[in-house]
Parts: structure tokens; sequence; C-alpha cells
């Protein structure tokens, strides 16, 4: 097919850059593509490709930075400001898929978010019928206009909804590839330069490798250095001792070694407690202090405890093989909240797996679910509410057979026959501690202890060890704060790890920054620097000991123009909101008998903008106020 346009932006220069259909800019920019060289997209230019008569395919590789919706790959104009008519490729919030201007119908697409990642996207036309690939597959398809008209790259006819990234790779044909040319061309000119760059998750090897994430896939030829250790098909035999292994992959005549050190343990040395961490880490292994060698490998950072959004704890396979009786410690601070992740995940593939869910969206519920038919198969167990941002969790889990109990802080919360074993899993083989079998966000917080004991704990000694308790009064952790415009300043009286969250009006969060301060340096500042961060109305500010991880103090009511607050008055409570917009205001009197929690009283009431009211709630000096907007 004849290319109307075709860029490797390698030699640069020569283009010329439009801000839309009418007029030409100045000259494009360029920096690192996906090989060599790449056209930079800023949101404020694109390019004008060609004209073409009918059928048509565009094709790039492209990655995607501005995270707004309808962000435009390609666009085709076929009229003017008085006959609008047009065909957009876009970027919906990350999510490839396209729209016309006839009917204006976004077409359905069963592609994933793509933001920040190099994919390859083309678009054809024919027949009156447009279809959009990405990496190869087909995602959308659905009716188009297919009449003569001007390419456009990155920006529309009105300038809007312009895209911001890189593109390399860029061919405009006047032709409609077929289905299985687009998938061939895939193969052919990008698999090779992805598999070039691929690297695995770790080089420490605690579960069997999944070959099939690598680009190219099953055509991948694998050869291993010893069969005993790592097969060719990536499974792992667990060595007595630490041993290295090499596997040896071959794609189309292009080969690649990967070293690995398959991890060492002692099976079955301790029949009673399967596996125990706490914050020990060493070489890139969270360390297994029950005897067992059940190291997990730390992927991404672990540092004081904090799992930090990008990073995960890949656990050992096997650890459920033959365990029809448990009882799973986790005990957690989190430091997101109501996100669609897992805290906590044993399972093999998207099909069969257990889960443990610190906060559900929308709910606001403690979760934990197993399934060996997927999400539409899942049985939970659930309690409300779930655990909020910054706060200390001791979640247990018991199961005999199928019958499974959840403990919150020493409490019974839950419990029911599931029906399923985690044992009847097998291996376990994709089990993490802040990662999920699916393509979740990764679980952000302070990880303090997983212990698997092979037996039920009785519901008195879990509330003896876990149940929640008021600890001596010590001195405050911040000696002085500022908060203000530009962002918040802190001065601290002894080392620790500082957090701080900044929402928005709704709730929502937009940014989380952590500081470790010790030494001689004990400040903390957080300015409000990037984008998203500007729009925060409240600051949430929680102070961790760095040694346990434990959170020991939190500001959740420093904001400047926050949300509802509230404080106790004699005869009851006063809340208030600083707003300039009616809010309604979630009211919680905790009360305990002791240490053990004896009443919740729960209200709700609505306030107008810079209002206050006051409630007839019970409030003793054993009792603990909440106060959250609804």
């Amino acid at each position: 097919a004849a290319l109307a346009a075709d860029y490797d932006f390698e030699n640069g220069g020569g283009l010329n850059a439009v801000t839309n259909s009418l007029g030409e800019g100045g000259a494009a920019v360029f920096g690192d593509g996906f090989e060599g060289a790449g056209l930079k997209l800023d949101g404020s230019y694109g390019l004008l490709l060609g004209h073409v008569d009918g059928d048509f395919t565009a094709a790039a590789m492209v990655r995607v930075t501005s995270g707004g919706d309808n962000r435009t790959l390609f666009f085709k104009n076929m009229g003017s400001f008085e006959n609008e008519n047009w065909t957009g490729v876009i970027f919906n919030g990350g999510v490839p898929t396209f729209w016309v201007r006839e009917g204006w119908g976004k077409r359905p697409t069963s592609a994933k978010n793509c933001m920040d990642q190099w994919v390859h996207a083309v678009y054809t036309e024919t027949g009156g019928v447009g279809r959009l690939y990405i990496d190869g597959e087909q995602v959308a398809e659905g009716s188009a206009v297919s009449e003569p008209g001007d390419v456009y790259l990155g920006s529309t006819y009105w300038s809007a909804d312009a895209l911001s990234g890189s593109v390399d790779n860029l061919e405009l044909l006047d032709r409609a590839l077929t289905r299985e040319e687009i998938a061939e061309k895939f193969k052919s000119e990008v698999v090779p330069v992805r598999f070039a760059r691929y690297e695995f998750p770790g080089e420490l090897l605690v579960s069997d490798l999944d070959l099939s994430l690598v680009p190219g896939g099953d055509e991948v030829a694998w050869k291993s250095s010893n069969e005993a250790v790592l097969s060719t098909d990536g499974l792992l035999t667990r060595p007595a001792v630490s041993t290295g292994v090499t596997l040896t992959g071959t794609y189309r005549g292009a080969a690649r070694e990967f070293a690995f050190a398959a991890v060492g343990g002692n099976p079955g040395k301790n029949k009673d407690v399967i596996l125990s961490y706490g914050l020990d880490v060493e070489n890139g292994l969270i360390i297994d202090r029950s005897g067992n060698g059940n190291h997990g490998a730390v992927i991404g950072g672990f540092d004081g405890g904090i799992l930090n959004g990008g990073s995960y704890i890949q656990l050992p396979k096997g650890l459920f093989r033959g365990v029809d009786e448990f009882t799973i410690i986790l005990r957690v601070s989190p430091l997101m909240h109501t996100t669609n992740q897992f805290t906590l995940c044993f399972g093999n593939d998207r099909e069969e797996y257990f889960f443990i869910n610190t906060s559900t969206p929308g709910s606001n519920r403690l979760r934990a679910a197993i399934t060996d038919s997927g999400s539409g198969g899942e049985r939970d167990l659930i309690t409300a509410p779930g655990i909020m941002s910054g706060q200390d969790a001791a979640i247990v889990i018991t199961a005999s057979g199928t019958k499974y109990k959840m403990y919150l802080n020493g409490i019974l919360a839950a419990e029911d026959d599931l029906g399923i074993k985690i044992s009847d899993f097998g291996d376990t083989v994709q089990s993490y501690i802040g990662k999920s079998v699916y393509d979740d966000p990764y679980f952000r917080g302070v990880f303090t202890e997983l212990t698997i004991c092979s037996s039920v704990m009785s519901a008195e000694e879990i509330y003896d060890r876990y149940a929640a308790k008021e600890e001596p009064a010590s001195l405050s952790y911040i000696s002085s704060s500022v908060y203000g415009p530009e962002g918040i300043s802190l001065t601290l009286e002894r080392d620790c790890m500082v957090a701080a969250n900044f929402y928005d009006e709704k709730g929502e969060l937009l940014a989380s920054h952590l500081r470790k301060v010790s030494g001689d340096d004990l400040s903390a500042d957080f300015n409000v620097d990037d984008e998203a961060s500007r729009d925060a109305i409240v600051y949430d500010i929680m102070v961790f000991d760095p040694a346990s991880g434990k959170l020991k103090e939190r500001h959740a009511d420093a904001f400047c123009g926050g949300l509802a607050g509230g404080y106790t008055e004699r005869g009851g409570i006063r809340v208030y909101n600083s707003n300039d917009r009616e809010t309604t205001a979630v009211v919680k009197v905790l009360t305990y008998d002791g240490e053990r929690l004896s009443a919740v009283d729960i209200c709700e009431i609505k306030l107008m903008p810079k209002s206050s009211a006051k409630l007839d709630l019970p409030f003793t000096d054993g009792s603990r106020l909440f106060i959250n907007e609804k």
C-alpha cells in the first residue's frame, strides 16, 4: 500500500506542527521514542499527516501521559465549521477507543487502561466500518463515515482534546490492513523490541515464572541451565539451598539470558507456623521467621514496612497445599481508602484465588472472598465499615475446611461456609502481599505482620492477642506545624515516618507523599507543587514509628477550608462545616467498657455552609469520636 505518511522521527526537523486543521504551528519537539527518537506531544499541537480518499490505515506506537477524557490520537476531518463531520481515535481516561460525529457515539472497547505504556495502535476504515487494534488485537469496531478527508495526529479540527505523550513509528496507508496483517505487523515489528527490553519483575524466585507475560508468549523457545530447579515451562522446584539458574529464551532468532536465584528453604521444619513475616528484609527477601525458609521476594521498595503503591511481595508457592485448617494474621495500616485492590492474595490465576481487601470501592467494607470461577463466583466474608486510611488493623482469618471466620482487631466480624478451601487450589503460584491477580492498583500502606498457622486459633486467644488496646499517652511527635495554600511544614520531636495525603472536596485522594525524618533534620515539608495536589482542600497527616511501623499520631482535621469536623462539648458533640457548600457529616461514637467495645452510635446530619450543630450523643472518657463527610 502507498504511504501517505511514514515517520520514524530519527532525523527530526522538517515537520510542521499544527495547532488545529486551520493553520500551521511551530517546529515539532522530539525526545525518547519506542525505538530511538520519537515525537513529543504536549497537548498544544499536532501534525497534519495527509489526505485520504476512502479506505485507510493509521498506525503508530504511542505512550499517552495525559489523563483526561477524549485525548485524540488520530483525527479525520471531513467537514468544516459549517458542516461538521469527523472520526476520532481517542484515549478515554487512558482506555483507547474511537467515536464519530454522526451519533456522537464512543464505540465499546475491550481495551485495558494503557496510560503511560507504549502500545501499538492501529485504526482502519473500510466499507463504512472502523476498527481499532491495540497490540495486534481488535478492541473496538463500529460504523464510520468512509469519506475523503484530512488525517491529523494528536489534535482535532478545533484544537480540543489534544494528546500529551510520545509517538513513534507512525504510518498512514491508503488501504485498510487486514486483521492478519496487523497481527503479523505487531509480532514482527513490536514484539522483538519488547523482547529485547523485557525484564522479569525480580531475580529471586519463590514461585513459578509466568512465561506467557514475556513478549512473544508461547513462541519463545526456552532452555534451562538446571531443569531440576527451574523447568523450561517456568515451573520452580524448591531447592534445599538457594541455587542459581539461567533461563535462555529465543524469539525469532534473537536469544536472551535471564539469571535467577531460586530461594531455598526447609519446608515442614516448623509444623505449627507455616510462615511468619515482620519487617526483616535482607538482600531483597522478606525473611520468614518460622524456620521453614518461606521467604518472600520484595518487588519494588519496602522501606520501614511501607508498600508504596508501586511495590509488592511475591509469596512462595505451595503454602496451603494439604492445609485444610489454618489461621492467617495480617497487620496493616492502609494509606489508601475505598480502592479496588487486594491487600493479600493467594491464588493461581483469575479463576482461582482468595483475597482480603481492607476497604472496598463505593461501599467501604472490609472484605475477604474466595472463588474457583473468577470474579462472578466470589463468595464473601464482609463487614462494615472498612479500614480507614491511617488506621491500624489486625485482621485474622481462620478456616476449618470450608468454614471461615474473620476477626477485626480481636472481634469476630463475619463467618460463613464458603464451600471452597484454599488447599483446593494446589500450589497457589500467584500469591502476593499488596497485589492482585488482576490489573488492580497495588496496596499502599504500612505492613507489619503476616503469620500463617496450620491450626485454628480460638476466639479467646485472638481477642487476647489482637484486640485494640489504647496505648499509654506519649509525647507528641509533631512539635510545630504550618498549614497553608503552599503546603505543609512540620517540625518533629523524634525519628519517624510522616505521610501526607491530599484530598479534594469529594474526599477523593489526589496525591500522597511520604517522608522519613531522622538525625539532625527532624523536619518534613509537603509542598503543593504538583497539579493534582493544588486542588486539595484537605491535608491528612499521619506519623508512624520507624521501627514497628505503627501509626502513632494522626491529624485528620488539619485542613484549609475543609470538610466537616467536630469536637466534644459539655452535654454532647459539636459538629461544624467550614466549607462554602452544604455537606452531610457522618458522626460515629465508639464507647468502650475497659478494653471491649460496648456500644456504637452512628448518625448523619446535614450542615449548611459555614455552620455548626450540636448533637445529643453519649460521650464519656471511654469513648472515641469519628467524623467523616458522607
